[in-house]
């Protein structure tokens, strides 16, 4: 059975945002930078013990900027050989700091679900529910990521709030190298809340929103439906501990900085096949 080459770990659930339909809700301290360590030696471990040698790391949140050791742990994973990826919401970005990850960071994938004030909003994605990422902000991102030799990512999650979003205007502004436009995912335990159901569009609505953004330039397009993540979404919170979304359910199944994570994998309900179609092509 293929592994999974790419691990997500959310190294901390601290965030300058409040998005309604978050599931990385950990509650949890940030971890101290020994600790953070032992979990990629973990990763690096299970690696080298199932000869995967395009191994990638993808550091998410929570928001990872807000992560003081970030930086630290960025170098540790390169100091191992191993690839580094990062999942933002682009608001802590800045020219100077995307520079210094040149050579380092193989793909930077920035969360991006509106781009009209009102809409990030009635998301939760703002700063205080004051300041909302522009266009303006993220075009000149986009242009320092690929001036670093970068791989640019965009991530958009969709919901009933922002069917009405033109954001083929923004995907052609920034130029992603791969688009995955993510169906809002339910985990029962994490965001399964009244407020996120209202917010869970219809199949229809998905397609229609696909259609009408479809965006293929020269940029790989991944469309992620309702239950692609189940069984494929492989996660380290945090502190250590391994999840993975089996069948909508949010299961906890070990801590890789106790226990070799090759064990904890054999017994999770991991579906390749998912995995292979989320990841294909994914460098």
């Amino acid at each position: 059975m293929k592994k999974p080459n790419v691990i997500n770990f959310h190294i901390t659930d601290a965030c300058n945002y409040s998005c309604r339909y978050c599931f990385a809700n950990f509650k949890m301290q940030d971890l101290p930078l020994a600790d953070a360590k032992r979990v990629v030696d973990s990763i690096v471990t299970y690696f080298r013990e199932n000869g995967i040698a395009d191994g990638r790391i993808n550091i998410a949140g929570g928001e990872p900027l807000l992560y003081r050791r970030l930086d630290a742990v960025i170098d540790y994973i390169v100091e191992k050989g191993v690839k580094v990826s990062i999942i933002t919401n682009g608001s802590r970005l800045t020219e100077e700091r995307i520079a210094a990850w040149s050579d380092k960071v193989s793909m930077i994938g920035i969360s991006v679900d509106a781009i009209t004030p009102a809409a990030e909003v009635r998301i939760g994605r703002c700063d205080g529910c004051e300041q909302v990422n522009t266009v303006e902000h993220l075009t000149k991102m986009a242009s320092a990521i690929r001036k670093a030799g970068i791989r640019l990512k965009i991530n958009t999650v969709v919901s009933k709030i922002n069917l009405d979003e033109d954001m083929l205007s923004l995907y052609r502004a920034v130029k992603p190298d791969r688009l995955k436009l993510i169906y809002l995912h339910v985990v029962r335990y994490a965001n399964e809340w009244p407020d996120t159901m209202d917010l869970i569009p219809t199949l229809g609505e998905y397609h229609a929103f696909i259609e009408k953004n479809r965006y293929e330039d020269e940029c790989e397009l991944v469309c992620e439906g309702p239950t692609d993540m189940e069984n494929s979404y492989f996660m380290i919170n945090p502190h250590g501990e391994v999840y993975i979304n089996c069948l909508g359910i949010e299961k906890k199944y070990g801590n890789c900085i106790y226990e070799p994570l090759s064990q904890i994998f054999e017994r999770l309900p991991f579906d390749a096949k998912k995995f292979s179609l989320r990841y294909e092509e994914e460098v």
